[in-house]
């Protein structure tokens, strides 16, 4: 390309010319350095042709203290677990309606004092139908809570498991239609093995 050029020729000699302005400085930097002290140098010349900014500028001391580095601080478990959606039926059903678990009971009666930590599970059952209910109404601090330790499920940094529930966990292309149990007590088998074997 010809630096010539009728089209560019303004942006090609203003180019020219900072190239010359930048060479001469360094020219003179080494042969006279009381002719420099009296010359604008490059940096101030384009600094001056800056455009100022729209944006206002933020007062420093209204920064928040906590941050370090930069942005926001990272959302602690009990932020990310309210922002996230769930199933509960409105406010005023809460006392009436049946419970998940097809327990015969109301959901208070029966699963809502264990999601709201209440009272606490007694039996396996009540860990099942509990669970259960939890999942069917997208409660996952329920379901952190509610996982033992040993199990595969289980995580340490709970942020990162509570965000996994929610993108996926939870079954939320699934409809929760019923809950059987089977009566598997080992009463059920004082008597020996059946004939069946």
């Amino acid at each position: 390309n010809n630096i010539f050029c009728s089209e560019g020729t303004c942006r090609s000699q203003n180019m020219l010319r900072s190239l010359y302005f930048t060479s001469l400085l360094f020219i003179l930097q080494f042969t006279s350095p009381l002719l420099l002290s009296n010359l604008p140098t490059p940096i101030s010349a384009f600094a001056a042709s800056k455009k100022p900014s729209s944006k206002p500028k933020s007062n420093p001391k209204s920064r928040a203290s906590t941050t370090k580095g930069f942005g926001a601080p990272p959302p602690t478990l009990d932020d990310l677990l309210s922002s996230f959606p769930n199933r509960l039926p409105p406010q005023h059903d809460l006392d009436i309606i049946s419970c998940p678990c097809r327990s015969g009971l109301t959901y208070k009666e029966c699963c809502r004092p264990l999601h709201s930590l209440e009272r606490e599970c007694t039996s396996k059952l009540d860990v099942l139908r509990s669970r259960y209910s939890a999942f069917s109404y997208r409660l996952i601090e329920y379901v952190m809570r509610s996982t033992h330790p040993t199990c595969r499920d289980y995580r340490e940094d709970k942020v990162a498991w509570a965000k996994d529930l929610n993108k996926g966990g939870m079954f939320d292309s699934f409809e929760f239609v019923d809950l059987t149990i089977i009566d598997d007590d080992d009463e059920n088998n004082e008597g020996g093995e059946d004939e069946d074997g």
